[in-house]
């Protein structure tokens, strides 16, 4: 079945969230896979468009563009387990919660997923909606200026050559002490944390213990404009955090040859084995940052990252889309 040249996939606006930059990421690659296959876009929800595709649970949870959608017959696509919001619902012990969210998958076209390991999960928590595979694609950072170069640097009073590594994601105690410590033992480097500031978190003890680190930064998420460079001009991405949804930065390191250290974790298993150091206590944390200039791992990393690209990956996408049509 061909595709009309006219079919317009209505994508809604990115929603503020706990994890901004990352669903800014994430929107960008939903949008892009599209384009890749010639497709329209929009988020004007007056225009005549043919599907909704919501880049996250929380893009279809936080606007009227699902009862609008429905008045229209329009059934969606989603792409799943991507936001913290939806694991927190997903682990609370709270059965209405987590009722919330196998809802929501079930009514979808199809739930799209990053790895085969996602999909069982899903299958596991009772999704009965089509799941598709559709891997991560890496994009390469543009580091053709001085400027870009040495902009994180600039911004966070760094000297350009002084050596930082970078964590993110929402507060997790456990996780925050490996990394304090690390900072504690290992002065030569920069440690930057960024996420929400808590209050919990500001009036803790720890936080009032670990502001005595002084290589031991936590802080705000970073600007949108400076993430890229961030990620570019760090020594390594050192993932002390339970990381369950933000893949697509790290094959964003793997595509532009950055180290990386991560706990380890089902969930990514089938991208970081054998691609990142993959740990799982601190002194291995320790051993991997002191020794990081021998990984060997980055160009396996690199070639694994390569190989996944838009054509390789844009004719899953309109699969769904062409039997979505036969409807």
């Amino acid at each position: 079945m061909m595709i009309s040249d006219n079919l317009i996939i209505f994508v809604p606006n990115i929603v503020r969230a706990k994890n901004n930059f990352v669903r800014t990421r994430l929107s960008c690659f939903v949008k892009k896979l599209i384009e890749a296959n010639g497709y329209k876009t929009t988020n004007d929800s007056s225009e005549n468009y043919d599907i909704i595709h919501f880049p996250s649970y929380l893009d279809y949870i936080d606007n009227d563009y699902v009862i609008k959608g429905k008045k229209r017959n329009k059934r969606f696509i989603i792409n799943g387990l991507t936001s913290v919001e939806e694991f927190e619902k997903i682990e609370n012990n709270t059965f209405r919660l987590k009722k919330e969210v196998i809802e929501v998958y079930n009514e979808a076209f199809t739930v799209i997923v990053f790895f085969e390991t996602q999909k069982i999960a899903l299958r596991h928590l009772g999704i009965t909606s089509p799941i598709q595979v559709i891997k991560p694609i890496g994009e390469k950072f543009k580091e053709d200026t001085e400027i870009f170069k040495t902009s994180f640097a600039s911004a966070y009073g760094l000297q350009n050559s002084q050596k930082y590594v970078i964590n993110y994601g929402l507060y997790d105690s456990d996780a925050f002490d490996d990394y304090a410590n690390l900072a504690r033992i290992m002065p030569d480097l920069e440690f930057y944390y960024f996420g929400k500031k808590f209050d919990s978190f500001l009036i803790s003890k720890r936080y009032e213990d670990t502001k005595r680190i002084p290589n031991l930064h936590f802080e705000n998420l970073p600007p949108i404009e400076l993430v890229d460079a961030m990620f570019y001009s760090s020594t390594l991405f050192l993932v002390t955090t339970n990381h369950k949804i933000d893949c697509l930065y790290l094959m964003d390191c793997m595509l532009n040859r950055i180290p990386i250290v991560i706990k380890k974790n089902v969930f990514f298993e089938e991208m970081i084995e054998n691609h990142a150091i993959e740990v799982d206590n601190f002194d291995d944390f320790y051993n991997s940052v002191r020794n990081i200039l021998q990984n060997n791992k980055i160009e396996e990393a690199y070639e694994y990252a390569s190989k996944i690209t838009y054509e390789t990956e844009k004719g899953k996408l309109a699969r769904i889309y062409e039997k979505y049509l036969k409807l």
